[in-house]
């Protein structure tokens, strides 16, 4: 009990991982295109253990605000794709 009461994060903490790893992707693009979220989300999981669903969370509300245009559906990961503003 007293381990995750001192490693508790905020609830933004892995914004700008989520950030940094979308532009990784992008710049790997020839051309700035939609991201699928779940390539994203597994680019992540790559190098860090957190939650899946988490994440999509976090990409939801960095969509919702504004830091990402979103193309399709959000219903699941696999449904929409994102880009960068």
């Amino acid at each position: 009990m007293e381990w995750q009461r001192n490693n508790r994060c905020t609830e933004n903490y892995y914004d700008s991982l989520i950030q940094a790893t979308a532009e990784m992707l992008h710049n790997s693009q020839s051309e700035k295109e939609f991201l699928p979220v779940g390539e994203v989300i597994a680019e992540i999981l790559n190098k860090e253990i957190i939650d899946s669903f988490f994440l999509e969370y976090r990409i939801r509300h960095l969509t919702y605000d504004g830091t990402f245009q979103i193309k399709g559906i959000p219903k699941s990961m696999h449904s929409y794709k994102i880009k960068l503003q």
